[in-house]
């Protein structure tokens, strides 16, 4: 009797040991037939150049991603559009795209950009509302298992157009202890990199924009866990002062910081 006990119990453990090892596959399985995703690296981008009147050259990245895009050899062809929702306007906001038809190769890892240009002959910043270009990609084909990516197949691309802006530069800001010198540096046009947001006593950095003397915070170094907001609960803002060059910003919030409610603070340009 023991040895029939033995031998139903090793069946049994062999029964549960097979039925593992098939649950283990069945989630994957058919993982490498799903189709490979052509699309942009983005579904929003935004275009700044300040109004010169000159022509600027913008690029979107463009890819395919997917269970099998690293072993695809054929190529992919495919079609860019301008979405009908577009409030840029041709030959006003962006020139007319010089190329619609793109082809992704094995060759260049299947990665490629298309080139937009950026106009502002007789734009006169600051606009009420930024110009907006949508763009889709259609008409894709292939000899292999790929479809336009139904999220990164539209990119929304915002154009702001700036004012001439030179903020970079040496700061400073006094305190009843002492005074703090502030060095902020342009990250690209119209956007700042500060290496000290007041009134903190330790040194945190904040990146700001300026649109034609309109300032606002868009970012600091603990935006994800504590944001600092105006007191709307949106965007911190501040101007510049056209004389001075200083930049004041009012009422500043920083969540989660208890004494850091409405403040006001200058920022004066030395």
């Amino acid at each position: 009797m023991k040895r029939v006990y033995k031998f139903l119990l090793m069946i049994t453990c062999a029964s549960m040991a097979t039925s593992c090892l098939v649950d283990d596959t069945v989630d994957t399985d058919g993982y490498d037939q799903g189709p490979n995703l052509v699309g942009f690296t983005s579904t929003t981008a935004a275009a700044n150049f300040t109004a010169t009147g000159d022509e600027y050259p913008f690029s979107l990245d463009m890819e395919v991603v997917g269970p099998t895009s690293m072993t695809m050899t054929d190529d992919v062809t495919f079609s860019v559009s301008v979405d009908a929702s577009s409030t840029a306007v041709a030959d006003v906001n962006y020139a007319p795209l010089s190329v619609t038809t793109f082809t992704l190769t094995e060759g260049q890892n299947y990665i490629d950009n298309l080139p937009i240009t950026i106009l502002t002959d007789g734009i006169t910043p600051p606009l009420d509302e930024s110009p907006v270009l949508v763009l889709n990609i259609t008409q894709v084909t292939s000899n292999g298992n790929v479809v336009a990516n139904g999220i990164t197949a539209t990119c929304a691309v915002t154009i702001n157009y700036l004012c001439e802006s030179a903020l970079a530069g040496d700061y400073a800001i006094y305190f009843s202890s002492g005074t703090n010198y502030v060095t902020i540096t342009e990250v690209e046009p119209g956007t700042y990199h500060s290496d000290y947001l007041p009134t903190f006593a330790s040194w945190y950095w904040f990146e700001f924009s300026d649109v034609c003397g309109d300032l606002t915070i868009t970012d600091w170094q603990y935006q994800a866990s504590n944001p600092v907001t105006g007191s709307d609960g949106g965007a911190a803002t501040g101007t510049v002062d056209s004389t001075t060059g200083d930049l004041n910003f009012t009422n500043v919030n920083c969540a989660g910081v208890s004494w850091y409610v409405d403040l006001s603070w200058t920022l004066y340009r030395l």
